[in-house]
């Protein structure tokens, strides 16, 4: 896993094929309906934001999933 500041109020997480395995996440089944991914998805979230500095009390954080060649990477 690998994770990137865009700028003051945004970040990439990138994460391998092995990191999805790991996670026990499926890129077709990602997503906040599933407990499992919702559950994985915030903590990926939460350390992002807070190794960068980035604010997330009362604000609306918007994440988007993109499939890549060897994982997935996270907008956020």
């Amino acid at each position: 896993m690998k994770i990137s500041q865009l700028s003051h109020n945004k970040v990439l997480i990138s994460l391998c094929d092995d990191d999805m395995k790991n996670f026990e996440l499926k890129f077709d089944e990602m997503g906040m309906c599933d407990p499992h991914s919702k559950k994985i998805i915030n903590r990926l979230l939460t350390l992002a934001c807070s190794s960068n500095n980035i604010e997330t009390d009362n604000k609306t954080i918007i994440c988007e999933a993109l499939k890549s060649d060897n994982g997935c990477v996270l907008f956020v």
